[in-house]
């Protein structure tokens, strides 16, 4: 039994309020799950979520609230919509043949 997987699934929206990331593979983690998520403006943040709606400004509890709300005011409907739309794009951009063909392109000698 999967017991993060099951706890990321429950949850109206993810949340990851950090001040510092690289490439935070949590968010990917929930997103994955199905479940809508907002994060902080810091390291890949960004481009893994894609709507600026969603993005925090650091260390502004403020910005975070209203990307949580924004998320909770679509419903239980448009936040299943929206979970399933971030899982597409997160499959699509970070699918493994993706990732791959990117290192080899990186380490590939000029």
């Amino acid at each position: 039994m999967n017991y993060v997987q099951n706890i990321m699934s429950a949850l109206d929206v993810f949340c990851v309020a950090s001040k510092s990331e690289g490439f935070p593979n949590v968010l990917r983690e929930a997103i994955a799950c199905a479940t809508p998520a907002v994060a902080t403006d810091v390291g890949d943040v960004r481009e893994i979520l894609g709507d600026p709606r969603l993005v925090a400004t650091a260390g502004d509890p403020a910005s975070l609230a209203a990307c949580i709300n924004y998320v909770l005011a679509q419903g239980e409907e448009g936040r299943r919509a929206l979970a399933l739309r971030q899982r597409a794009e997160v499959e699509a951009r970070y699918d493994i043949e993706r990732v791959w063909d990117r290192y080899r392109d990186l380490y590939r000698p000029i």
